[in-house]
């Protein structure tokens, strides 16, 4: 492998910006939304538990959420959560989609590609 990207030296400037990444577990008392909206955990490094808690906001029995829309012809759902004191009263929402003919990775392009996405999500 060496002679690779994989091998060479990381630039200093990466370098600087990951040792600013805390790895602390974060304060325990804080839910997960309020050190979201907050920014408490601002470089701090997500662990395996928080994923797991963020996994949590889409199962369909959670109370903390408000059903805004229902578009069942597109297999679409729209949720905002209770607390909208979280991020300063901003939207706070997840939304479920059924897409059985778009690619999956078509969809994380569409959604992870910011350059990309500044073209047509003008919120």
């Amino acid at each position: 492998l060496c002679g690779t990207p994989l091998c060479e030296p990381v630039p200093a400037a990466a370098a600087d910006a990951f040792s600013k990444i805390r790895t602390d577990a974060g304060p325990c008392a804080a839910s997960l939304e309020d050190r979201l909206s907050t920014g408490s955990d601002s470089m701090r490094a997500i662990s395996g538990e928080e994923i797991a808690l963020m996994l949590k906001w889409h199962d369909p029995t959670d109370t903390s959420w408000d059903l805004i829309a229902d578009y069942p012809e597109q297999h679409m759902t729209l949720h905002r959560h209770k607390n909208r004191s979280l991020f300063s009263g901003s939207f706070f929402g997840r939304m479920s989609a059924r897409l059985p003919d778009v690619d999956p990775e078509f969809v994380a392009h569409s959604v992870l590609n910011f350059e990309n996405r500044a073209d047509w999500d003008h919120q």
